[in-house]
């Protein structure tokens, strides 16, 4: 059943209904710190910002110490693979991939983020995020709580990390990206083009092991 949602108390505008809509980069997966543009174009709909995800599928390889060909990380119970089982990512790496997010709207750039958003995403929700949102979406996100060691590999949450990707399994992550107009849950942008650009940090920033 559709119902109809006022924007507000004395508006004579309404919202009959609403849905989502994936988009796919623009450009190849393949460049390896981006940038990656995803295009929203205008149509005849409001857009919600606050309404804006981010999906990654990933996963951890290594190269081989005789072929030298990428293979997926093992379960390092053999000997000369042992680093395998400590190998783990950054924390809340749903978002912490990203090194920069930019946002333009029909032409005109709205934010930019610096080359530190993963520090900023970091601080937020260290800052801001209760305890049951950290185990609902963000862990998602991959964001696990740290033991008062951040880098020992015997911790809960770099533990947690690691067992997304252990012996070469796939992770999916599904986050809530984070920017200024993200946070207007009452902003509605129509017949509006509207351009998200994301550079992605370096593998040496990310993994740690």
């Amino acid at each position: 059943m559709t119902t109809l949602k006022k924007i507000d108390k004395d508006s004579s505008e309404g919202i009959i209904r609403s849905a989502y809509k994936e988009l796919l980069p623009l450009n190849a997966l393949n460049q390896s710190a981006g940038p990656f543009i995803f295009r929203y174009f205008g149509d005849s709909l409001y857009l919600d910002l606050s309404k804006t995800y981010f999906s990654l599928v990933l996963s951890l390889e290594r190269k081989h110490a005789t072929s030298d060909e990428w293979v997926p990380i093992s379960d390092g119970e053999a000997a000369e693979l042992k680093g395998d089982k400590f190998t783990g990512v950054a924390q809340y790496l749903g978002l912490t991939w990203i090194r920069r997010l930019t946002l333009s709207i029909n032409g005109v750039q709205c934010y930019d983020s610096g080359i530190h958003y993963a520090y900023r995403c970091i601080l937020l929700h260290e800052l801001g995020a209760s305890r049951e949102v950290s185990k609902g979406l963000y862990e998602a996100s991959l964001y696990y709580k740290d033991a008062a060691d951040k880098d020992a590999f015997d911790g809960n949450g770099f533990r947690s990390r690691a067992s997304r990707f252990a012996n070469g399994q796939t992770c999916r992550l599904f986050s809530h990206l984070d920017y200024d107009m993200a946070r207007q849950n009452q902003l509605l942008i129509p017949n509006s083009d509207v351009i998200w650009t994301i550079y992605k940090n370096s593998d040496e920033f990310l993994m740690g092991n």
